[in-house]
């Protein structure tokens, strides 16, 4: 039987680790956008309604009704690709979207997509930055 530390050369591991933080470490494996610029592309949409509600406001109706559809049209697919980006993010398939329309399991993800951290669904542990984002959300209350 061959001695594998004796050259230098250690023999790979073939066990399975059980530890969730050992898929963390070192390795994106979801991909999307972050919390931050999810946060930041929700802030910008609800500011691009408000300016576009004042822009429609100061065109004539038969332009207005056109643009108002184009752009309407334009902000959802804009929405629903941030959200997708941000559950493929947390480790999350893509249909998860749909849970916007399921009653309060729509709040819980709502949450947990402004708060969760990368990778949530692979090690479902929140970090210092969730608690912080919980702290606002909730402390008020």
């Amino acid at each position: 039987m061959r001695n594998w530390s004796d050259d230098g050369n250690e023999r790979p591991s073939t066990a399975v680790s059980t530890d969730p933080s050992d898929l963390m470490e070192g390795l994106d494996p979801c991909g999307g956008i972050g919390r931050l610029k999810y946060v930041l592309l929700k802030i910008f949409l609800i500011f691009a309604v408000g300016l576009i509600a004042l822009a429609l406001r100061a065109m004539p109706f038969n332009y207005a009704q056109s643009f108002g559809w184009i752009f309407l049209i334009g902000w959802v697919t804009c929405a629903c690709w941030g959200t997708v980006q941000r559950w493929k993010n947390m480790g999350y398939p893509w249909y998860y979207l749909f849970t916007v329309f399921v009653p309060l399991a729509n709040l819980y993800y709502s949450v947990l997509l402004n708060v969760g951290p990368e990778g949530y669904a692979i090690h479902k542990k929140g970090d210092r930055w969730t608690k912080i984002g919980l702290w606002i959300l909730f402390g008020p209350f």
